[in-house]
């Protein structure tokens, strides 16, 4: 069941927009709106599938001129580590847990300030939903070896690597990744000649 939180303004529904309230999940209803899935393809959001709202917190870990980057089972690009912020983590702490998760390296922050946000809209294709997230990225370090014992599962991570980024095009990149690593100076490859 839906309940409606408040009346909108008539603009708003002209617009297309409606947001409602299902337990504790905010959706948004956008018409019209292009998301991303994994391997960068576009998909039509259809203006009545619900909208999940989330933050995500990503890591830039730096070692020998090389970035840390892993690929998803499903993805054909790389990404910074990182994902979904418990609502009882800050920020930072979720970029860590999720670092940690995805690549068994202990992330260690060079502020508690992100040096990049961004907007995106993606959609998952094994779950069949559509995401709206507000993604940070902290800029920082980590140990220098991450846990012997762990192994990467096909749900999680398919692959973690240390990457030169000068060898790295915008299409080899996660969108949101790749301005990321613009905006912190390590690649301005643009796409592949």
């Amino acid at each position: 069941m839906l309940i409606v939180d408040e009346v909108l303004p008539a603009r708003a529904i002209s617009a297309g927009i409606l947001y409602a309230k299902e337990g504790s999940v905010m959706l948004q209803r956008m018409s019209g709106r292009i998301y991303l899935d994994a391997r960068g393809d576009e998909i039509f959001h259809d203006g009545l599938s619900p909208v999940t709202w989330r933050i995500s917190a990503r890591v830039l870990a730096r070692r020998d001129r090389k970035v840390l980057l892993v690929r998803h089972p499903l993805a054909e690009r790389w990404e910074l580590p990182g994902g979904g912020v418990e609502p009882v983590e800050t920020l930072v702490e979720g970029a860590t847990r999720e670092c940690w998760e995805e690549t068994r390296y202990h992330f260690h922050t060079a502020s508690d300030a992100p040096f990049f946000v961004s907007e995106q809209f993606f959609y998952l294709r094994g779950e069949r939903t559509f995401h709206h997230s507000l993604v940070v990225v902290f800029e920082g370090t980590v140990d220098e070896e991450r846990d012997p014992s762990w192994l990467s599962t096909q749900t999680e991570t398919r692959r973690v690597e240390w990457m030169d980024p000068s060898t790295l095009h915008q299409e080899d990149v996660q969108i949101h990744d790749w301005q990321a690593l613009v905006k912190a100076g390590v690649t301005q490859n643009p796409t592949r000649d």
